[in-house]
């Protein structure tokens, strides 16, 4: 008897030229391989895994039986479109949708789209293979499958929702059972995900992870030798970086003993060349010696140290516990002095979350030593979160908006079919008003403050004149807004221009065509724009800060606007180059990143030397790329502290 063909998809978007293995139909494969009965009666085709045109993707499907789609937020309304041919072209094809974007709540789904046969709630690899065995069975009954809901005409027949006690060591790696064989000849630098433990132990009410929803709260380890196995298998397959999948990397002791395997395995082959994972939320001493290892083999690709928010009562409404402060700072400090880059996360929207709190946590944060790295979250409503929840919604005030979705650093329109996100922009503590004046504020911090252009200055006045960092701050925006014919002030309007248009379900992308065919962040957009007018804009502040220094400190202060500005690197530049100074900056914030919290300035005359060349002599994509793109989280906008030479003048 001839197999029945399946096609199984994680689609993606490509970014340059890397491309994510599809682990999650990959795992879905393996494990159907294993049974008996579904081997012999189904060819498993190699997944599909880049969104490509429609037509050009259902042209090379041969008869297919079964197509199974594994949705998020990235890829859902492709997923539809691709899906809705596959069933014209093939009405008898079995279509089966699952991951983490297809809703609990599907009660009216198949009235949408009558394309899709069968909604899989939850982990996919049994269901899939139960789904594919009643295919076999005479009377084809899917019903008897728990956590599914089945179109029967168009309407919805949700089946027994049960929480299978599943032994995921009984499903076989896909990198080790060779699943991914034919992918991997293929011209492109590949990502693979790697998971060494399924569930989390928290709650997070923005989280579709651990939601009360999904019952996974309990951590399921995957066999060590296993997950060593699968290290192994990224070196020998030249696998560039590896995304962990875990939840909280590091929470398990064993953990560290896979970072250990991942320095071998670099060592052995050089690669895989970074690992990038999700730290455990409460991070400890055995994760900063676990990113020492891997920062010490130039694996590391930085340290997320985050909160989501600083505010009391918020942690209360979405069951978040964070970081103490203290260690917090203790740990920047540990951080600092290994320079290992750190992160830290805030989402913008919560409930409970005032403009006043959200300033406030990011000042605190900034007070506490977080300088290089704040990344701020629009909140995303997600369908299987508990804050996607109606009553909870209700109860919050929560408004929101659907926009589409834009993904930083990919070609837009690379394909013609938009995903969407659903973004908060309000809740009964924070007006829509008042959530665009938090947006401009996040902006300013990210792009002025953490991409290095007032770093140094922010950092002086809150030093020297007790000037916080959320006044600052918010005093730059103001003087945007009163100045609209500044540098300042024509990225503030910029900003205002395309938060507004979001909150009327307009995009938020931001492309510069001088820069490539790309989409920014708008701090980062807002940065790449100024870098190429930098003189004048540090013209611009330093009449600003005349506001809180005397006319008797102008020199020192055009000291501080001559090293802040020769600090960045230049997309302009082309060799080295000298800074001389009367005021002794570089020891200053040299004490001030180590931890010193009040570093004396003293008047010496001295002569810096800057000899890490970054040649890019105008190549403005190629600047773009390197130093905001791949560098932003390592802080290669800035000279190395380390690779400048200081010399005194007597």
């Amino acid at each position: 008897m001839e197999k029945r063909n399946v096609y199984l998809g994680q689609v993606g978007d490509k970014y340059g030229n890397n491309v994510f293995l599809p682990y999650s139909v990959g795992m879905i494969a393996s494990y159907c391989l294993s049974i008996d009965g579904l081997r012999e009666n189904f060819e498993f085709n190699p997944p599909l895994f880049l969104k490509e045109d429609i037509e050009i993707v259902v042209k090379k499907l041969n008869d297919p039986k079964v197509l199974g789609l594994s949705s998020y937020i990235w890829n859902f309304e492709y997923n539809k479109k691709l899906a809705e041919a596959v069933k014209s072209k093939y009405p008898s094809c079995l279509v089966v949708f699952g991951g983490h974007q297809i809703p609990f709540e599907s009660e009216n789904f198949f009235a949408r789209h009558n394309y899709v046969d069968i909604l899989v709630h939850g982990d996919g690899e049994v269901a899939f293979a139960e789904i594919l065995l009643a295919l076999l069975s005479p009377g084809k009954d899917f019903r008897r499958i728990s956590n599914l809901s089945v179109n029967l005409g168009g309407e919805t027949f949700k089946t027994k929702k049960e929480q299978k006690k599943i032994n995921i060591n009984k499903i076989p790696s896909p990198y080790l059972s060779g699943v991914f064989d034919g992918i991997i000849k293929l011209p492109y630098s590949f990502t693979a995900s790697l998971e060494t433990n399924r569930g989390c132990p928290y709650g997070c009410a923005y989280c579709d992870w651990g939601s009360p929803l999904t019952n996974c709260k309990t951590i399921v380890p995957f066999d060590e030798q296993r997950v060593k196995d699968e290290i192994e298998w990224f070196g020998k397959n030249k696998i560039e970086f590896v995304m962990g999948c875990d939840s909280n990397f590091g929470i398990l002791q064993r953990d560290n003993d896979f970072v250990d395997k991942f320095i071998e395995i670099k060592n052995k082959y050089d690669f895989p060349k970074k690992f990038r994972t999700a730290y455990a939320k409460n991070s400890n001493q055995a994760i900063f010696e676990m990113n020492k290892k891997l920062n010490e083999n130039k694996m590391c690709k930085g340290v997320t140290l985050s909160f989501q928010s600083l505010n009391a009562e918020t942690l209360k409404a979405v069951g978040r516990i964070n970081l103490r402060i203290d260690n917090f700072k203790e740990l920047l400090r540990q951080y600092n002095n290994e320079n290992i880059s750190t992160y830290t996360e805030i989402i913008l929207g919560l409930p409970n979350e005032s403009r006043d709190t959200f300033c406030a946590g990011l000042d605190t944060l900034l007070v506490n030593g977080q300088h290089s790295s704040i990344n701020v979250y629009n909140c995303e409503i997600l369908p299987n979160s508990l804050m996607g929840d109606k009553k909870y919604k209700e109860f919050y005030g929560i408004k929101s908006v659907r926009v589409p979705a834009v993904l930083s650093h990919s070609v837009p329109s690379a394909n013609n079919i938009q995903e969407y996100d659903e973004i908060v922009i309000g809740t009964n503590a924070m007006s829509t008003e008042d959530w665009k004046k938090s947006c401009i504020f996040s902006w300013a911090v990210q792009c002025f403050h953490c991409l290095g252009l007032t770093q140094h200055a922010a950092i002086f006045a809150h030093n020297e004149r007790s000037i916080s960092y959320a006044q600052f701050y918010n005093d730059l925006i103001k003087h945007g807004e009163n100045s609209p014919g500044s540098i300042i002030g024509r990225e503030v309007n910029l900003i205002s221009r395309i938060i507004d248009g979001v909150i009327n379900g307009g995009s938020w992308e931001f492309v510069i065509e001088k820069f490539g065919a790309i989409s920014w962040p708008t701090e980062e957009g807002s940065f790449l724009n100024i870098i190429v007018a930098k003189e004048r804009f540090y013209e611009e502040l330093k009449k600003y800060l005349s506001s809180y220094f005397g006319k008797e400190e102008e020199e020192k202060i055009s000291d501080l606007i001559k090293y802040s500005a020769k600090m960045l690197i230049d997309p302009f530049r082309r060799s080295a180059s000298e800074l001389d100074l009367n005021w002794d900056f570089n020891k200053y914030f040299n004490e001030f990143y180590r931890g010193t919290d009040k570093p004396s300035l003293v008047y010496k005359k001295n002569k810096l030397l800057f000899h890490d060349i970054e040649e890019f002599g105008g190549d403005l994509p190629s600047y773009a790329r390197e130093i905001i793109w791949y560098g932003r989280k390592g802080g290669k906008f800035f000279h190395g502290q380390h690779k400048i030479k200081e010399r005194y003048i007597e």
